[in-house]
């Protein structure tokens, strides 16, 4: 075991004895206060309908809290996560809503609750994380995969000088010009796709096997996910702006998968948010086409997309969306050198935006 392990188990065990995982929680009230003060009375962590959501609907995710000296000092939690590698199944999750107490900050307890997870899985993904954070994960070992891909796609020209009245004469021009070569690739590429359909999926009932996808031809590691899952993160989802399911049709011909995406504002800006691509490859193109027409029907300024998927953003850019410097960090903690190697190449990676809590900003 390295050093930086033994750290990591020595403020584990120090506080282990205080940690709690039940659904419900054996200390509600002080849990929801908890919640309250540190995310904020406007975030959806502070909402019991998604508390409900997330760990009693769902009991494959996890909430540990550290309740000691009559009050909680700190929440870890995980969206469940069975990630593929190389076509084996290997556990794992995505940590999410790390959370400590101000007066109980740099004492240990974020390393210990990290610490649950790291001895209970065989990856452990984070994604989104803060700068402090992410600098106390380098410390503990983990591997810094940089920042996940960000693209944005203008729909609209007027949409783009929202908010720049200050910019110059030249970044003016700019916008100007990526918003018209925008609207020529998709004039081109629409054309072709006048046959193309996207056909709303209404409920979790009509969610079928032709939606999940054997993707080990093509992805090395992804998370698999389940039709139960589906209809969990997607249906059942409390926040205000509700997800929407779609599968892509050509003529008579329907290509496996689906994708996922939900209209908010972002920025003064209407855009459609891309949470989920679920696809081939080679039908990239079809879907990300479907993408567009969908985001034209919904009258939005502005596409935007974040992940990790080499194939998919080739496509995405070939529809002139534009890469910005804007994605979340992503790091991840692996228990098993056998993995090594494949994960530490990004290019291996698929990650969506919706693999962990990045989207529940648009809730």
């Amino acid at each position: 075991m390295n050093r930086q392990r033994k750290i990591i188990d020595r403020f584990y065990n120090n506080f282990k004895a205080d940690f709690y995982s039940e659904v419900p929680a054996l200390h509600q009230s002080e849990l929801s206060a908890f919640q309250l003060k540190e995310f904020g009375a406007q975030a959806i962590q502070a909402q019991p309908s998604f508390n409900q959501w997330m760990y009693s609907d769902n009991l494959n995710n996890k909430r540990i809290y550290c309740y000691s000296e009559t009050q909680i000092a700190g929440q870890q939690s995980s969206i469940e996560g069975e990630l593929a590698i190389k076509g084996e199944s290997v556990d794992s999750v995505c940590a999410i809503n790390l959370m400590v107490a101000e007066e109980w900050k740099m004492k240990g307890i974020g390393v210990a609750l990290m610490g649950s997870l790291l001895n209970n899985h065989d990856v452990v993904v984070c994604l989104g994380v803060s700068d402090d954070a992410y600098k106390m994960f380098i410390r503990q070992g983990w591997s810094d995969m940089g920042k996940t891909s960000y693209f944005i796609k203008p729909m609209k020209l007027q949409a783009l000088f929202k908010d720049k009245k200050e910019s110059g004469l030249m970044q003016n021009v700019k916008l100007l010009a990526a918003s018209l070569l925008s609207k020529l690739v998709d004039m081109r590429y629409q054309l072709k796709a006048d046959a193309l359909k996207f056909e709303k999926i209404h409920s979790g009932d009509q969610v079928d096997d032709l939606m999940i996808l054997d993707k080990s031809g093509s992805s090395s590691v992804y998370f698999r996910r389940s039709l139960k899952y589906l209809k969990w993160r997607y249906f059942d989802f409390p926040g205000e702006q509700p997800y929407e399911l779609y599968r892509v049709k050509a003529a008579n011909n329907r290509f496996p998968g689906y994708f996922a995406s939900k209209v908010a504002k972002w920025n003064n800006k209407k855009a459609l948010i891309i949470s989920d691509v679920e696809s081939q490859p080679e039908n990239f193109n079809q879907y990300v086409d479907a993408i567009v027409r969908l985001a034209k029907s919904k009258n939005v300024d502005v596409i935007l997309y974040q992940g990790v998927n080499l194939a998919l953003e080739k496509t995405l850019a070939s529809r002139q969306f534009y890469e910005r410097p804007h994605g979340d960090i992503f790091v991840y903690y692996c228990n098993n050198d056998k993995y090594s190697e494949i994960l530490k190449n990004k290019e291996n990676w698929a990650i969506k935006f919706s693999d962990s809590d990045m989207d529940f900003c648009y809730f």
